[in-house]
């Protein structure tokens, strides 16, 4: 009985860890598309990439330092995880059902923060004044920012 149930144990272990490792197709996977330009008059460029196991990449970048593209594969359970991305004079901001996204809650309560600021009395004048504080973000900017 006992050796029964430790076999029993010992194969859901093996299943489980089979599904997380690296499956045979990926370590023969291959390119299967490659496209690569660069426009060195002006500076702008564009790549792309395909495999066989699920795994593409396509950007594009300007003159000016905009970058622009997209990265996807396949993940253990089947999922595609697709990430679309954006890097400019602002950052980088990438989109992605994967992404968290920022709670409303929290947009909420950083216009409020920027509507109602804070306003302290100085003790020696009676005087009312706002201390110096960091730049709180509106929602359009977070918006656009992350560009949701």
């Amino acid at each position: 009985m006992k050796f029964t149930s430790v076999l029993l144990i010992l194969s859901l272990v093996l299943k489980t860890y089979s599904q997380y490792t690296h499956h045979s197709d990926e370590k023969d996977s291959h390119i299967v598309s490659n496209d690569i330009g660069v426009n060195e008059g002006d500076g702008s460029y564009k790549y792309g990439f395909e495999t066989s196991n699920g795994i593409k990449r396509v950007e594009h970048g300007s003159p000016e330092g905009h970058i622009e593209g997209t990265s996807a594969y396949v993940s253990p359970e089947g999922a595609e995880i697709k990430t679309t991305y954006i890097a400019d004079e602002n950052g980088y901001h990438a989109v992605g059902d994967h992404i968290p996204k920022i709670p409303e809650y929290i947009i909420r309560a950083l216009e409020y923060i920027r509507t109602h600021p804070y306003v302290e009395k100085d003790y020696y004048t009676g005087e009312f004044k706002t201390p110096r504080t960091p730049t709180i973000p509106t929602k359009s900017s977070i918006n656009h920012h992350f560009r949701q």
